[in-house]
């Protein structure tokens, strides 16, 4: 007689984010090549508002957060910054950056942000 393997249990649905309460409270940032080129681009989750700039020259940590106290001059300060778990977004001196700015970093798998 065989005996069947239990099953493994089913992980929970992740629950989603309570919608924002007035524009640029919640952002959503992301890196992406094209032709090349490297660039970043930032969402609200209220509006759908994108701004996409083209990085010069490395995507590094430093020339990220110089983007993001410049949009953040522009738009005000998010609450909540969501990314896919980039090294440039969430390396110590982005987390650094947004924790003074007291920016809470989400980080979501692609699949599911």
């Amino acid at each position: 007689m065989q005996y069947a393997r239990p099953l493994q249990p089913r992980r929970k649905t992740p629950l989603p984010n309570p919608p924002p309460q007035y524009p640029f409270q919640q952002v959503m940032a992301d890196l992406f090549q094209l032709d090349g080129h490297t660039y970043i681009a930032v969402a609200d989750r209220l509006s759908g508002w994108l701004e996409v700039e083209h990085l010069s020259g490395d995507a590094t940590s430093a020339r990220l957060i110089t983007v993001f106290r410049r949009w953040f001059k522009r738009f005000g300060i998010p609450e909540e910054l969501s990314c896919d778990g980039g090294t440039n977004l969430t390396s110590q001196e982005s987390r650094g950056f947004l924790d003074t700015w007291r920016v809470q970093l989400r980080v979501s798998s692609a699949h599911y942000p």
